[in-house]
């Protein structure tokens, strides 16, 4: 059997939405097709990119001790998937101005 075309595709697409809207308006697969991720994902992204860019700033004022441990408990928190390059850059520098390499990685 031929794969459809994409007009039988798009209109079987629609068909799908309009049973969702009607029989599950408040389903997650709803949610999903109507918002594009789950809210409370892009929630907890919010408050993790939050708390990074308050991380990110006390690097630059210079409390690197206090950014460390503020990092710690974030990377516990959201994970490292928010840790960016710029920040990975200024943890490098940190670490370059107190001499110090971590877990001996050149």
């Amino acid at each position: 059997m031929p794969a459809p075309t994409p007009a039988p595709l798009v209109h079987l697409f629609y068909s799908i939405k309009n049973i969702l809207n009607t029989s599950f308006p408040d389903g997650d697969l709803t949610k999903k097709l109507k918002e594009g991720n789950n809210p409370v994902d892009k929630q907890k992204n919010v408050a993790a990119t939050k708390k990074y860019d308050e991380i990110y700033n006390l690097f630059l004022e210079g409390k690197f001790e206090e950014a460390k441990q503020q990092k710690l408990k974030a990377d516990e928190l959201y994970g490292k998937n928010f840790w960016t390059p710029n920040l990975l850059y200024i943890e490098a520098i940190y670490y370059v101005k107190q001499k110090v390499i971590e877990n001996n990685v050149f």
